[in-house]
């Protein structure tokens, strides 16, 4: 299945303003978020406002700068992803990420109505490995 991206235009990504850990707000001009780095503090992302068909899909990162290969994160049987049954998702595997929003029916992404925010979270491990196994069912 490809990814269809809307890319912003003037070099704008999806959150324009000065939030760093804002991926998709009122101001998102592209429906692809800018990228976000995980180290050693597991981060959790949060979806505000989605409708049934809204989907926002996790793809890793590779390559120099804003990177050059994007790969669906599927650690566990399928793509991450948030939706409007499942609006939170903590990443805990150290790399680059970037978040995709999307239309199940093939429609026009929800800009400016979609809020998606990540933050750090420390965590333990016992409770990160149980949260993945809660998703792999799903």
């Amino acid at each position: 299945m490809a990814i269809q991206t809307i890319a912003g235009h003037n070099g704008l990504r999806a959150a324009a303003d000065s939030d760093q850990w804002l991926l998709f707000g009122p101001f998102s001009e592209s429906n692809v978020s800018r990228n976000v780095e995980v180290g050693a503090v597991p981060i959790v992302v949060r979806a505000f406002n989605l409708q049934a068909e809204d989907v926002v899909l996790v793809e890793m990162i590779d390559g120099d700068g804003a990177g050059s290969m994007f790969s669906p994160f599927c650690p566990f049987d399928g793509q991450s992803t948030l939706t409007m049954k499942r609006n939170v998702l903590p990443i805990g595997l150290p790399g680059r990420y970037r978040f995709v929003l999307q239309r199940t029916d093939g429609g026009s992404p929800a800009l400016g109505l979609v809020t998606v925010r990540a933050s750090q979270a420390p965590m333990s491990h016992e409770f990160l490995g149980a949260y993945l196994k809660c998703g792999s069912s799903t």
